[in-house]
């Protein structure tokens, strides 16, 4: 309930104030981060996941059992930038541009 809590408040901000709102976001990984995570999973052997970008990586997912879904999960939450905040600027709001990578959430 506290993800969809936090969706509703940004999407209300959004409408309501845009000049005024302010986004919590994670940008994309490094290369570095990519090429660990990759090699994470050919040690593994998976061959599904898709590190393109936060769409891909949330549909490919789905192809991972339980076991192999936790392990990379902790790899994934150890590769993310850290979070930042951003104001958004209503006259050059690009929507790519504030999603939050881990969630793969707009806003």
């Amino acid at each position: 309930f506290m993800l969809l809590a936090n969706v509703s408040a940004a999407e209300f901000l959004m409408q309501r104030c845009p000049n005024l709102t302010v986004l919590r976001a994670h940008s994309d990984f490094s290369e570095a981060k990519k090429d660990d995570l990759m090699d994470y999973l050919y040690r593994l052997n998976i061959k599904t996941v898709d590190i393109t970008n936060a769409v891909m990586l949330n549909r490919s997912l789905g192809s991972l059992t339980d076991h192999q879904r936790e392990g990379f999960q902790r790899k994934l939450l150890a590769c993310l930038s850290q979070a930042t905040y951003v104001a958004v600027d209503e006259d050059a709001y690009y929507e790519e541009e504030y999603r939050h990578y881990g969630l793969n959430f707009n806003q």
